[in-house]
């Protein structure tokens, strides 16, 4: 069995990938999130910074995986498209804020033991 703690202590067999699949998505998470706020600190507009993401949600994928698997190109536009859906239901000023109370905090980094 396999178990995740809060700290993002792995134990267990990772016998189906699970950790890594863990790791990366929480990776590409972390990485949406900073390149919206590294845009809006360069001067981008919020307007620019969320066309930008829409643009990874319409994107093609050009990754080769199975046919359960995603890839990281897939969790971009998965967190993208999150991302674009905070600004839907509380505007942009709040989906900004979220986005960098959730920066503010420290990042949980997938370690196994």
């Amino acid at each position: 069995m396999e178990f995740f703690f809060d700290d993002g202590i792995f134990v267990g067999p990772d016998t189906i990938s699970f950790f890594t699949h863990v790791e990366t998505q929480m990776a590409v998470r972390h990485e949406v999130l900073q390149k919206v706020q590294s845009e809006l600190k360069s001067g981008k507009t919020p307007t620019e910074v969320f066309h930008g993401l829409e643009q990874i949600v319409n994107s093609q994928s050009a990754e080769p995986r199975g046919e359960t698997e995603m890839s990281r190109t897939d969790f971009r536009k998965l967190f993208a498209r999150d991302v674009l859906g905070m600004r839907n239901v509380w505007g942009v000023d709040k989906a900004i804020e979220k986005i960098q109370q959730q920066l503010s905090k420290p990042w949980v980094k997938p370690r196994k033991i």
